[in-house]
């Protein structure tokens, strides 16, 4: 099983996220590693924080995309450092890595282009950061049996996500006007399952 690292990604959350790293990757990434990876439809550099991580629950976790330089940018005493004065100043980690991050070398890019992550340098995001909000998805639970009588709109949005599987709260709102409180009983019921998540509002900005 490939090993799960957590990355700081130039994000507007407090968090890390977790990528698995490829075998042929695995002896030369370690903590201080900058990676390209796929985040929100988007291909961007991020910083590996910490190693040894686990999958978060009904997260499918992506496969780092390559290796943007041979040698770690911070080694453990100031990689631990930034950690803790974006903690102490509640400031997104990834912000912080990325303003501390030297700018990325043209051989770096030339070899995911080589390797196929890119076709052009300019889709590897390395300026702004990524926009996001807290969304809502609603996932159709295969199998269960509704208990009692379902009203109209009740049917109407199983319907959509028997289909689908999947939909985005937002999404979802605009098919079928339904509210977060007629979701929250589906739930109950155990019809759907709803599970926060975060997702792309606003393209990069320069």
């Amino acid at each position: 099983m490939s090993e799960l690292v957590e990355i700081a990604i130039p994000v507007p959350l407090r968090r890390l996220f977790t990528y698995s790293v490829p075998e042929a990757l695995a002896p030369r990434i370690t903590l201080g590693s900058r990676v390209a990876v796929t985040f929100a439809n988007r291909k961007i550099p991020g910083i590996v924080v910490r190693t040894g991580a686990s999958a978060p629950p009904g997260v499918t976790v992506k496969p780092i995309a390559g290796l943007l330089d041979e040698e770690p940018l911070f080694g453990p005493e100031l990689l631990a450092f930034l950690v803790e004065a974006a903690d102490y100043y509640l400031h997104p980690i990834g912000d912080v890595l990325r303003t501390a991050a030297p700018a990325l070398s043209s051989a770096a890019v030339q070899a995911l282009k080589k390797s196929g992550f890119l076709s052009r340098a300019g889709e590897l995001k390395t300026k702004g950061r990524v926009r996001t909000k807290t969304v809502l998805a609603i996932r159709f639970v295969a199998g269960a049996a509704p208990v009692g009588r379902l009203g109209p709109k009740q049917r109407e949005v199983l319907a959509i996500l028997e289909a689908r599987g999947e939909v985005l709260e937002p999404e979802l709102a605009k098919i079928a006007k339904v509210t977060r409180a007629a979701l929250g009983r589906l739930a109950e019921l155990g019809l759907v399952t709803l599970e926060e998540r975060e997702a792309e509002i606003d393209p990069f900005f320069s």
